[in-house]
């Protein structure tokens, strides 16, 4: 054409999620090849969600979740989380008590599968069954019994499935909290009622 190339990000916001366009790709297996795909468009969705509703909810539909277990009390990384600890201005002021690690995930995270959201150890609630956890906040959950969790709902079926003798929960930082699971269950009730906590989970 003679005004030059069009940007391909041009072309793309010129259609909608759920449409189908037409790509070429060329491949260098062996002798290149030029193969043609039919791709379906999908929404772009951040990381970290700007409404607490989750990475299935739509924009502003849900409260605050939560879940709570032997005293670590998990939240998901979401954007009035992020102001509600840092303040409304925390991308511009980056307090000193901000973790690099949430402000890289908020500006550079990437889901690993459509339904993942970080989840935020965001405190250890006192209790005899989390001495030596109480200075731990704002760490992010990598793994529960060695498995990768995907959100908050994920984590709430593997605790519930749970048979192992202790809960082990792996952070991002290297940190490790392993509690035993039968007091865990046991305090949970107790530890919640002296925080004056409704109920151990939200919806999720």
């Amino acid at each position: 054409m003679p005004w030059g190339r069009v940007a391909f990000n041009y072309l793309l916001n010129r259609h909608y999620p759920g449409e189908h366009c037409e790509m070429q790709v060329l491949r260098r297996e062996g002798s290149p090849k030029k193969i043609t795909l039919q791709v379906c468009l999908e929404r772009n969705r951040d990381l970290v969600c700007a409404d607490a509703g989750g990475p299935d909810a739509t924009a502003g539909s849900m409260l605050p979740r939560f879940l709570v277990t032997g005293g670590l009390v998990f939240v998901p990384l979401t954007m009035p989380f992020m102001e509600a600890a840092f303040g409304e201005n925390f991308a511009e002021k980056r307090p000193a008590e901000m973790p690099a690690e949430l402000l890289h995930l908020l500006e550079n995270g990437h889901r690993r599968c459509a339904d993942h959201e970080p989840l935020i150890l965001t405190q250890v609630l006192a209790s005899e069954l989390t001495v030596g956890y109480s200075e731990l906040e704002y760490e992010v959950l990598e793994s529960f019994n060695g498995i990768q969790v995907r959100n908050l709902r994920h984590l709430a079926e593997l605790l519930d499935g749970s048979k192992d003798t202790y809960l082990r929960f792996g952070f991002v930082s290297k940190e490790i909290v392993v509690l035993d699971r039968l007091k865990a269950t046991q305090a949970l009730a107790s530890i919640l009622a002296q925080n004056m906590i409704p109920a151990a989970r939200s919806q999720l």
